[in-house]
């Protein structure tokens, strides 16, 4: 299922327009854990792999593969070509995303590679927990009242 977003030139140009009215031209939010960006390095990655975690078990191969075509992951993300090429090279580099072309014409398709992402978040937060208790990163300067 592509998102389409209804063109820019459909905005009402009034002085009263509010942002809140025209949320059904912005399109759907993509979920995006600035965490995960810590642990990816990347938060054009963190935003690629989201979304096809937004995907997984939606599919319909019952091998796990998505097939989202470059201009429907833009639509999905706001992601160019180039950004999608670097998160795709960053995530395969990792073993958490598998890539291959299938059928005429040739398209791309996708797998996350669950049990590598899962160990190596696992040993992440581990290490993580461990520098912050040591270095003190749990204070806040934000005050209860």
């Amino acid at each position: 299922m592509t998102t389409r977003t209804k063109p820019a030139h459909r905005f009402r140009k009034s002085k009263a327009m509010k942002i809140s009215e025209h949320f059904e031209y912005v399109g759907r939010p993509v979920a995006y854990y600035p965490r995960m960006s810590m642990f990816l390095g990347s938060v054009k990655a963190t935003i690629f792999l989201c979304q096809f975690l937004f995907w997984n078990g939606k599919q319909k191969d019952p091998n796990g593969w998505i097939y989202k075509s470059q201009n429907e992951i833009r639509q999905e993300t706001g992601l160019s070509r180039r950004e999608q090429e670097t998160a795709r090279k960053q995530l395969a580099e990792r073993q958490f995303i598998e890539q291959k072309y299938r059928g005429i014409p040739r398209r791309l398709f996708y797998r996350i590679n669950l049990n590598v992402l899962d160990k190596a978040w696992d040993d992440w937060i581990k290490s993580a927990d461990l520098h912050s208790a040591q270095d003190g990163d749990n204070e806040t300067d934000i005050q209860d009242e």
